[in-house]
């Protein structure tokens, strides 16, 4: 036979609250309505939670359903009693109640919907450390204590925290209590009877401490009470209010007590939060520095050479790209014209991307062949990175007073030669990806690719990163090789910054928008004297 509990002993149980059972008991509007759809027809119409059995008078009725997590309800269509004038016969009646409920339930789900989008958008404020912050953390919480127990008339209280390995708890802060009490050591969780009853829940009541020595009431005072600290996901320890006389807490003053823990528990989250969201900030503004730093090496103005004209870009799904593109003059007045992209997403890759770019641009101002500058960039780099990533390049050199154009490519770039007369032709084969040997890490030794093409006035060369090929509709087919032709049979003999512009275009047509990854594209084109 279970034993009775003791009168000076009471636990609380914390109920969600009831789900919104009607639209009618929100909306006098609906009562009305269904109070002249009686006077109109002389039926009468409705409302009724649906755990409700229906009466014997129901010839008709329906289930509401608002939204989830909402009670559902059924509207109801019952005979008229014996005296009631019918204007309408029984058929022709219940269609009218049934787009009478049709619309009540539009009803019911608006309001629902709104209720759920406003606690969402309540949610959304941005939490941000006021200019003029009232008081340390520490402040904060003594108040919190203070303003609650003084609402039920205790005269201490104490917030216990569990610790990362939730085995102790550990006072971090009281009122009215010494504050040497924050030196004490640590509760153990196990043998704390009266917390793990509340952290179960439970707001636990002891109108006598003295009466009920195994709950282990961590301070000496004659009656307490205990409730959980937590947030909807963590529970963080308890909250405890002592009293020097014998108090029994109404339903009202415990309710207050959780109350008071709620409050300790958004101030504890605050506080992370805004120490995360100090940070997020901090990272946000590096990152918008990284991104238009990168944004800044890429070449705006054409190079100032006579009878070759050239264009590029490059999209970034995000802030920091992983490809890019360039082109710059040498010092043997030569025109040096490059792309490439590194495997990833992540910072790393940016930078890798960044450290390609900029080994290209320095090996490019001396007299090597386009092998040799892939080459002495695949030693820069990867001989100094600890944990090398593959990636795929391509340069172009041509004489500004020239028609031919020597090319080297690693794996995973699309080259195309566009004939003045609009027909093309791919160049190149498909070689390996630009990564370090196995054999030798530094040895230099890629699979390349090499080609010297002649362009007559009016061919161009059109050279793209493997995300172009790949970027995907909504349906998942991809653009391809069939989608690139169809874009340059769209152009004429047109600047090269009109053909770059038509792949775009085409391209985020297909996509529906900016295409994933880091699609880009180089063109170089031979003008008409």
């Amino acid at each position: 036979m279970p034993k009775p509990t003791p009168p000076y002993l009471r636990l609380h149980r914390e109920e969600l609250p009831e789900s919104l059972t009607s639209v009618a008991a929100q909306s006098s509007k609906v009562n009305e309505a269904c109070a002249r759809f009686g006077a109109a027809t002389g039926w009468n119409l409705r409302i009724v939670a649906d755990a409700e059995a229906p009466p014997d008078d129901v010839v008709w009725s329906t289930r509401i359903a608002p939204g989830p997590g909402a009670a559902t309800m059924r509207v109801e269509l019952a005979a008229p009693s014996s005296a009631a004038a019918v204007a309408f016969d029984a058929a022709s009646t219940i269609a009218l109640a049934e787009a009478t409920a049709v619309l009540i339930e539009e009803l019911a789900r608006t309001r629902h919907a709104l209720w759920q989008r406003e606690a969402e958008l309540a949610a959304g404020v941005p939490v941000a450390p006021h200019a003029d912050e009232r008081g340390h953390l520490a402040e904060r919480l003594e108040a919190i204590l203070r303003g609650g127990a003084e609402a039920v008339g205790y005269e201490a209280a104490a917030l216990y925290m569990l610790d990362a390995a939730t085995t102790e708890l550990k006072l971090r802060s009281c009122w009215g209590m010494p504050k040497s009490k924050l030196l004490d050591e640590p509760r153990d969780l196990p043998t704390a009877v009266a917390d793990l009853e509340a952290l179960c829940g439970n707001a636990v009541v002891l109108d006598d401490v003295a009466s009920l020595p195994h709950w282990n009431v961590p301070e000496k005072y004659v009656s307490a009470v205990c409730v959980p600290v937590s947030s909807p996901t963590n529970l963080l320890g308890t909250v405890w209010m002592f009293s020097n006389e014998s108090r029994d807490l109404s339903d009202e003053e415990t309710n207050i007590v959780e109350i008071v823990a709620g409050r300790l528990a958004a101030e504890l989250e605050r506080e992370v939060i805004l120490g995360e969201s100090t940070g997020s900030v901090e990272l946000r503004r590096q990152v918008d520095l990284a991104a238009q730093w990168q944004a800044d090496q890429l070449p705006q103005i054409q190079p100032l050479v006579e009878g070759w004209d050239v264009a590029g870009w490059a999209d970034h799904e995000r802030d920091l790209g992983t490809a890019f593109f360039d082109w710059f003059a040498t010092r043997t007045d030569r025109v040096c014209c490059t792309m490439g992209q590194v495997a990833g997403d992540d910072f790393a890759a940016a930078m890798a991307a960044a450290s390609l770019q900029t080994s290209l641009r320095a090996h490019g101002g001396y007299e090597h062949g386009p092998i040799s500058q892939l080459e002495m960039a695949h030693q820069s780099v990867w001989a100094s990175s600890a944990s090398p990533r593959s990636a795929t390049l391509f340069v172009a050199q041509f004489d500004a007073r020239g028609h031919e154009i020597d090319l080297a490519a690693t794996s995973d770039v699309y080259i195309l030669l566009l004939g003045s007369d609009g027909r093309y032709r791919a160049l190149l084969s498909a070689p390996t990806p630009l990564e370090p040997s196995q054999a030798d890490q530094f040895d230099g030794g890629l699979t390349l690719v090499s080609d010297v093409s002649r362009l007559e006035p009016g061919d161009r060369l059109l050279v793209v990163n493997r995300d172009v090929l790949l970027a995907e509709d909504a349906d998942g087919r991809r653009w391809g090789p069939d989608g690139l032709s169809g874009a340059l049979s769209t152009v004429g003999d047109s600047p090269s910054v009109f053909l770059a512009n038509a792949v775009r275009s085409q391209l985020e047509q297909h996509c529906g928008g900016p295409p994933r990854g880091n699609p880009t594209l180089l063109v170089i084109r031979r003008q008409n004297f």
